[in-house]
This record gives structure tokens, sequence and C-alpha cells, in this order.
């Protein structure tokens, strides 16, 4: 079977995966892309974006924050894989169409602490 390096550009980023077939090159790049394909703010359109991983009572947290705004995207793990995906839904269950995630950390806080 054949083997091949895939490079793909995401933003500011460019990944390189190896990959044994097609399919894998797609699954591989689709697992990063979920993560880097994003490049600009989904509040203000800024470019400044960085990578933040913090833990907390042994568990793991990862999000992209704005430089500019201060927005962040958090990231969910999957279950039993080593992979990321974003927080796409609301509170209430529903995605989020306007900002596609992003948002202000005072806005997660409950209405009674001044938050929506």
């Amino acid at each position: 079977m054949a083997e091949a390096k895939v490079k793909m550009q995401f933003g500011r980023v460019t990944l390189e995966v190896d990959a044994s077939s097609v399919k894998d090159a797609v699954a591989k790049l689709s697992e990063y892309g979920e993560v880097f394909q994003e490049s600009q703010c989904g509040r203000c359109g800024a470019e400044t974006l960085a990578y933040e991983h913090r833990q907390h009572d042994g568990h793991d947290y990862y999000s992209k924050k704005c430089r500019a705004c201060g927005a962040q995207l958090d990231f969910g793990q999957h279950r039993g894989k080593d992979t990321l995906f974003a927080k796409r839904k609301l509170a209430n269950g529903d995605y989020d169409r306007e900002h596609g995630g992003w948002y202000h950390w005072h806005e997660r806080k409950p209405a009674t602490e001044g938050g929506r």
C-alpha cells in the first residue's frame, strides 16, 4: 500500500500528515481541521488567536482565545480517543448559529451573576 505525506494550510498553521490512503488522509486532516481550520474570531473577526490548555482537578481543558476581544471557543474531548471537537452548542442544546460557539466569559455566568 502506498504511503503519502499530505500538507494542508489552515490560516497560519500548516499541517502535514502521513497517510496510507486517501481515506486515512481525510480522517487525519478532519481531526486536525476541527481545531485549526478557523483562523478568525467568531465574534470580532480578528486573526490574533491563541490556543490554551489548562488543568483543573485532574481534568484537561482546551480552548482557542481571541487576543483582540477576549472571546473564546472551547473544545470538548471525544471519549476513548485523543481528539478534540469545537463546542458549538448553546446551553439549551441549539447550535450557536450567530457566533459558532465563540463567547465572552461573562455570557456563560448564570443570569443572577450578570450573565445571560
